[in-house]
C-alpha cells in the first residue's frame, strides 16, 4: 500500500551559484521530506559545502530557489536568522 507523499521540508529547486566564471552549483536540485536523514557526498570542491552554504543563506545564489517550509527563503530573507 502507498501513502500519499507529503509536501517537503526543504525543496532546493535548480538552484546555481557562481563564484566569477566558476560555476560552482549547476541547475541542483533536493528535496527533504520531514524527518528524513540525506548525506551529500562527492569529492572536494564538488559543491558541497558551498550547497549548504546557500540553504543556510550564508550565500545568495544566482538563480533558482530554496523552499522551506512552503516558504521562498532564497530571496533576501528580511528575518534570516529567523529562518535558520
Amino acid at each position: 500500500m502507498s501513502t500519499p507523499q507529503s509536501q517537503p521540508v526543504l525543496k532546493i529547486n535548480r538552484i546555481d551559484k557562481s563564484y566569477g566564471d566558476t560555476k560552482v552549483l549547476k541547475n541542483c536540485s533536493l528535496d527533504v521530506a520531514a524527518k528524513e536523514t540525506i548525506v551529500i557526498v562527492g569529492p572536494s570542491g564538488s559543491g558541497k559545502s558551498t550547497l549548504l552554504r546557500c540553504v543556510n543563506l550564508l550565500e545568495n545564489i544566482d538563480a533558482g530557489n530554496i523552499i522551506f517550509e512552503g516558504r521562498d527563503v532564497s530571496r533576501k530573507a528580511k528575518q534570516v536568522h529567523r529562518v535558520r
